[in-house]
């Protein structure tokens, strides 16, 4: 029930970011951008990749915080070559990039992270543990520059990401086979 909720909660808020061709931000636990859930063991140390997506412009610069549950800590944050950055993922970020970063995907900044324990699942303590994407607390906004060229000139605006959330020892969910009467009869007529 939680994630149905959550998937309908990320439909209504960044279902007009499609519309509108806002990008999206979030933490992967993959190089290549697929894995947003990951168990950990105790004292594991793995690491998170927060990359852009869907970004419809060359990207000068990104802001946002990461907010870690209970039980994992932040070891480092590395960035890739030309970014020059004020501040840190906990307390809020500003990460500017030199030659702007091209449309689509990118790696905005590489996370280690140490678990402190292990999933529920193992004997531990974590389980349905968010790690989220948010605002950054000066500004108030998860957002990037766009850089445009019109006329020879360059120019530089804001929008907003429409930022995910990851997952630390998600707890399955099971399924059962129903059919489509069945499954109308659970809301009513």
């Amino acid at each position: 029930m939680r994630s149905i909720i959550a998937a309908m909660i990320f439909l209504l808020l960044c279902a007009p970011a499609a519309v509108s061709a806002q990008g999206t931000i979030g933490l992967y636990f993959t190089f290549n951008n697929g894995q947003m859930h990951y168990w950990p063991s105790q004292y594991d140390e793995f690491e998170g990749y927060v990359y852009s997506h869907a970004v419809p412009c060359d990207l000068g610069a990104v802001e946002f915080r990461v907010v870690l549950p209970a039980g994992v800590v932040l070891v480092i944050c590395t960035y890739p070559p030309g970014g020059l950055n004020i501040g840190d993922p906990i307390h809020g970020l500003s990460i500017a990039y030199w030659p702007p970063l091209n449309p689509g995907y990118n790696l905005l900044c590489t996370l280690r992270f140490f678990a402190l324990s292990s999933c529920v699942s193992s004997g531990g303590t974590i389980i349905d543990a968010p790690i989220r994407i948010q605002p950054h607390p000066a500004t108030g906004f998860a957002r990037y520059t766009c850089r445009t060229i019109t006329a020879g000139q360059s120019e530089y605006y804001m929008k907003l990401f429409c930022p995910l959330t990851s997952v630390l020892c998600p707890v399955a969910i099971a399924v059962e086979d129903k059919s489509w009467g069945s499954i109308k009869s659970l809301f009513g007529k």
